[in-house]
């Protein structure tokens, strides 16, 4: 995975898209978390980050400038209160082929007070029974839902499916699930969980290369002591010089390292 970091964003291209809006291509780069958007210096109408591996949509810097995110793609099944005071002008919000699972994991949009297009197709969401009512009935804003136009009439048929016993029924039941299935974890214990592995991998390193070194040093100690050995045996205590290195004489059998050759050539 790569970490957003705000040479990335500098290194990453930027242009004019189709309907005349500056936009930033952050697509494709396995990024886990948003973090660090401030060096976008609040340029762009529209960030991509299509194809990346976000999980939670939060972190945003103040960029009131923003107008569309498109998020396709990833893994997102928790989005972040608060999002109006960090991108308060959202219009356009594509989370197509995410996890939004429950209906109460899309409540936090419900601030954004200019979010008119949303789309989560290829969600589990969308299998919920009543998805698209609650979506209607809870986004008050929203005019484009997956790609379909929200018509006034459809609006006033989810207010009167959740007013009543049933649609109450439906919020309970959904609150419940996600009470019991809360287990995404934040940004600070993703950054945790990092570190816990990076510290993991040192010491897994530093391990290997201690057992190395000890090796190496009794294996050393052991062909001392055989040489010690041999040499009390074979009497060739003039043969080796500092390096362990046998000085040749005019004995033409010396010719290899091995104990056994000197042995021969004594006899």
């Amino acid at each position: 995975m790569v970490r957003l970091t705000a040479e990335l964003i500098h290194s990453s291209p930027s242009y004019l898209n189709p309907i005349r809006e500056r936009e930033l291509d952050l697509r494709g780069n396995k990024i886990p978390v948003i973090e660090n958007l401030g060096a976008s210096e609040d340029q762009y109408d529209t960030i991509d980050m299509s194809d990346n591996e976000i999980r939670k949509l939060e972190n945003f810097p103040n960029l009131p400038r923003l107008s569309s995110l498109l998020l396709s793609n990833n893994r997102v099944t928790k989005i972040a209160k608060s999002l109006e005071e960090s991108i308060p002008n959202l219009q356009t919000l594509i989370l197509t082929g995410n996890n939004v699972a429950n209906l109460s994991d899309i409540d936090p949009l419900s601030t954004l007070p200019k979010l008119n297009c949303l789309s989560l197709l290829e969600n589990p969401i969308t299998k919920r029974a009543h998805y698209r009512y609650y979506v209607v009935h809870k986004l008050r804003t929203v005019r484009l839902l997956d790609f379909k136009k929200v018509k006034p009439k459809e609006r006033e048929e989810a207010d009167k499916f959740f007013a009543g016993e049933i649609g109450v029924r439906v919020i309970q039941k959904d609150q419940k699930e996600t009470a019991s299935f809360d287990i995404s974890p934040s940004l600070e214990q993703q950054k945790q969980t990092a570190l816990a592995i990076k510290v993991s991998s040192f010491m897994i390193y530093f391990s290997s290369i201690v057992c190395l070194l000890f090796v190496f040093r009794h294996s050393f100690f052991l062909f001392s002591c055989l040489r010690s050995s041999q040499e009390d045996r074979c009497g060739f205590d003039h043969l080796y010089s500092p390096y362990f290195q046998p000085k040749f004489g005019s004995n033409p059998n010396l010719c290899s390292f091995s104990l056994d050759c000197y042995r021969e050539s004594y006899n």
